[in-house]
């Protein structure tokens, strides 16, 4: 992240570390999660590591002074967001380097293997803040800056695909290094050991450490793929004689350059050596195969290592966080995986995971069963919600009851919801309106009424974002009415919630009170742009104004219930205030005015959402969505159908047949658009 210069004289004896990376990888970093403040009499602090710029490769005395360009004028209209930079240069110091001295290098080395070695270091997860972590992490930069051969051949044999944070590191530390060639060699010679893992990164750094620095960019990253290319063949013969965890690490970064499959012939060897070494990966290596990777070694010979780890039960309240995230991502996709290949035989452990009284995972993880409701659970549950005031425990329970439960619990868990619906978490306050909404639409409406007008310091903020997140659950016209109620809140955050719902669930019915609602809003801020510009560093009043105005726009310009057509989205263009709605109405008009227009489905893979379409300015997240908008359509508007991102499959192909019978049906002409180029050579194609 380049926001600071470092400027070292003289330049001989100096160089970048990492400009062989950047320059052959094909990216540059240009900025990152950051935050802004006003400069005041306080000191901001910068902690920087000068190695990780420039490397001091000769004795001698060098000065380095600092220009930072972190600083910014007050925005003007030219610089609307931040204004423009103002550099900040800082004073020189002097360094001076001496020659290295090789019994300190070497007692450096043994150190740093000292600690990286140490069996107390390594019995905790390389992640998180504790003192060991802080040892290991400072450990691995002496080793990345020690620039000894020995140093960079410990480097390659750390970069094992075990640890992310101790693999960047080594990874730059080797491409920095000045003995790349030592790095290399000892990788060439770990490659083919049949029990050291061949990683993503490792890969990575084989193929970039024989680059030449002084070549071009386009040069370097050209050989780097060919270097990357020739490497993924190489680590594909490799597999054949790689055992155990070794095998699984080194499987997972073959099949994740998009070029490999398993091994012809090896596929059972493979499952048979990774349901073996299983338990001996990390977290994160686990849940990768268990839900990436799922597709390439997915076999009944799972079944006994899923289901017992699926059935390991631990209460992970008092564990750290990440440990306790990691752990129940395993144990949750093992179940599901499970269930995928013995529905039967797992259909009991589902159940038994629903009704403890702390259950483990929500129903994104326990929906699975087909089941439209579930009686045997329903008193569990209903007990279990009304016991507990443990919220994220209270909001796995909520999308329980509202997966499976029908209308008996309600009169049971009625009074909780009615006695804490200002005060409660939103997970829990959501979904159990949702469910009301679902069994009792009459109560429901009253107590979502008193969501919305919950206000003042008990209250929470959940109003904000009901409408949506109750919508992604369960919609009725009486939750439509109340939107178009709540267009005219005195909160603009309500309203703009009210909005985005109209414009994602709402009817034909929604269109007109939202253009009310923004001619109203237009006329208020028409001309005032400035009074609600982002403030870099600071708080604008009227950014939720201004927010209001984007999601009324938005809905206008891509609501599901209507058609916006040219005249509609220059309406919206000229009522809108700001460079945003202005942008907004701009790449609205754009994909409207394609012709033919375009179709384009694409394969997302999850199982609530397998499909999307983009068609026009419109985001269509189900085939049921595509047929209710092209109803919207005049008869005789021809559409091409882009399948380039569909896949292949059977269901792909299903789905354009029962769209093209559809459009049939409709009187609309529906054509496959040309394989190759289809959105940028929009010629004719073949009939649908």
């Amino acid at each position: 992240m380049n926001h600071e210069e470092f400027i070292v004289e003289p330049k001989e004896g100096t160089r970048d570390p990492l400009s062989l990376f950047f320059n052959s990888i094909g990216l540059h970093m240009a900025g990152g999660l950051s935050g802004g403040d006003f400069l005041s009499a306080t000191p901001t602090h910068m902690h920087l590591n000068l190695n990780e710029w420039v490397s001091l490769e000769r004795p001698g005395t060098y000065r380095l002074r600092i220009v930072s360009h972190r600083v910014t004028d007050h925005p003007t209209n030219d610089s609307p967001y931040s204004g423009e930079p103002l550099p900040v240069q800082s004073n020189s110091i002097e360094l001076k380097i001496i020659a290295p001295d090789a019994s300190w290098q070497a007692a450096q080395l043994a150190g740093i293997r000292q600690v990286l070695n140490s069996e107390v270091l390594n019995r905790e997860p390389p992640t998180g803040s504790s003192a060991t972590s802080e040892l290991r992490q400072a450990a691995l930069t002496r080793l990345r800056y020690l620039g000894t051969e020995e140093a960079a051949r410990e480097m390659a044999r750390r970069l094992g695909g075990e640890d992310n944070n101790g693999d960047f590191e080594c990874m730059f530390g080797l491409i920095g290094s000045p003995h790349r060639a030592a790095g290399l060699e000892e990788m060439n010679r770990l490659f083919d050991n049949p029990v050291f893992p061949v990683s993503q990164l490792f890969l990575t750094t084989m193929a970039i450490l024989p680059l030449d620095p002084a070549e071009s960019p386009e040069t370097l990253e050209a050989k780097r793929e060919a270097n990357r290319h020739a490497l993924n063949e190489r680590l594909m013969s490799a597999l054949l004689h790689k055992r155990g965890k070794a095998l699984a690490i080194s499987l997972d970064a073959a099949l994740d350059n998009g070029e490999a499959k398993t091994p012809e012939g090896a596929q059972k060897r493979v499952i048979a050596e990774l349901v073996g070494v299983f338990r001996a990966l990390s977290p994160d290596q686990q849940a990768t195969w268990l839900q990436y990777r799922w597709d390439a070694v997915k076999d009944p010979k799972w079944i006994p290592l899923l289901r017992s780890i699926a059935q390991q039960y631990q209460d992970y309240s008092n564990d750290r966080e990440t440990v306790a995230y990691q752990s129940l991502q395993v144990t949750g996709t093992a179940l599901k995986r499970w269930y995928e290949l013995d529905a039967e035989g797992a259909r009991d452990a589902v159940i038994k995971e629903i009704v403890r009284p702390k259950p483990r995972y929500d129903a994104s993880v326990l929906g699975i069963l087909p089941d439209k409701t579930l009686p045997e659970v329903e008193q569990p549950l209903a007990q279990h919600f009304l016991a507990t005031d443990d919220y994220d425990v209270e909001g796995k329970i909520a999308s329980l009851i509202f997966r499976y439960a029908d209308a008996d619990v309600w009169p049971e868990v009625a009074s909780k919801v009615t006695r804490n619906l200002e005060t409660w978490a939103c997970v829990s306050q959501d979904t159990m309106l949702a469910y009301a909404l679902r069994v009792d639409p009459r109560i429901a409406e009253t107590l979502i009424e008193r969501a919305i007008a919950a206000r003042g310091e008990a209250a929470g903020a959940c109003r904000r974002g009901l409408f949506s997140e109750i919508g992604k659950l369960s919609t009725d016209p009486i939750l439509e009415d109340l939107a178009i109620k709540s267009l005219a809140d005195s909160d603009p955050s309500v309203a703009q919630d009210a909005a985005d719902y109209l414009g994602s669930y709402g009817s034909a019915d929604a269109e007109q009170p939202l253009w009310d609602r923004y001619e109203a809003w237009s006329k208020e801020w028409s001309r005032r742009e400035k009074e609600m510009r982002y403030v870099y560093g600071g708080e604008n009043p009227n950014a939720e104004q201004a927010r209001l105005g984007e999601s009324l726009a938005r809905a206008l310009a891509s609501g599901v219930g209507w058609l916006a057509d040219e005249r509609k989205i220059r309406r919206i263009e000229q009522l809108g205030v700001g460079q945003t709605m202005s942008q907004l109405a701009e790449n609205a008009l754009s994909a409207w005015s394609q012709r033919p227009l375009v179709i384009v489905c694409m394969a997302i893979g999850i199982r609530s959402e397998p499909y999307r379409f983009d068609l026009a300015q419109y985001d269509l997240h189900s085939t049921e969505a595509l047929k209710t908008k092209l109803r919207q359509f005049p008869r005789g508007t021809r559409f091409l159908w882009d399948s380039s991102n569909c896949g292949s499959s059977t269901e792909a192909l299903n789905i354009f047949s029962e769209i093209s019978q559809f459009a049939t049906e409709n009187g609309i002409v529906l054509q496959r658009a040309p394989a190759a180029n289809a959105i940028d050579n929009l010629g004719e194609g073949s009939g649908g």
